[in-house]
């Protein structure tokens, strides 16, 4: 959008106005990160889907323990058509929360999440690779590598590694204001 409000804009597009936006002085800064947002929460454009992308968001949110970032997915999970279901967000926030080789590893964890309302058969395989991402894109075990890459399509894995990328931002920028 070429002229403020920018954040009104997106909640019309997304459900969300993303109140990070209002504590960022730069208009151009504020620009961008609308544009940012809005091309990546477009439904048309999306590979993985936006479910999926937002409860990545919630996984994200968790592993780094932003609470603000999570509320923020579970409000944008709500606007997304269909809604997610609330069982689903809690469970996802729980494997997000637990270390990753609890409950018996990668494939107790694909199993478990495959089992949730609103999931496709990509699902559990991006949640998982969100997971393993959050911390540091440099820690995912080589072979859950090789599971998402079966699994995802090249475009879904660069979306999906984008999008927590964004959430990245969204969090240190967040620290950095003081959100």
């Amino acid at each position: 959008p070429d002229r403020p409000p920018r954040r009104a804009y997106l909640e019309e597009r997304t459900g969300h106005d993303f109140p990070l936006l209002a504590k960022v002085g730069s208009q151009r800064a504020v620009k961008a990160i609308t544009t940012v947002l809005r091309d990546n929460l477009s439904a048309a454009d999306s590979r993985l889907g936006l479910p999926v992308k937002i409860l990545a968001d919630l996984v994200y949110a968790t592993v780094v323990g932003n609470e603000t970032l999570a509320g923020e997915a579970r409000k944008l999970a709500l606007w997304t058509s269909p809604p997610v279901a609330e069982e689903t967000l809690q469970a996802v926030a729980r494997f997000a929360a637990e270390p990753p080789e609890s409950n018996g590893g990668i494939a107790a964890a694909r199993t478990a999440l495959a089992s949730l309302p609103g999931l496709d058969d990509k699902g559990p395989q991006a949640l998982l690779l969100a997971k393993a991402i959050s911390p540091s894109p440099a820690t995912v075990p080589p072979a859950l590598l090789a599971e998402v890459a079966a699994a995802l399509s090249p475009e879904a894995q660069i979306e999906l590694v984008v999008w927590v990328s964004i959430q990245q931002m969204l969090h240190r920028l967040g620290c950095f204001l003081g959100v």
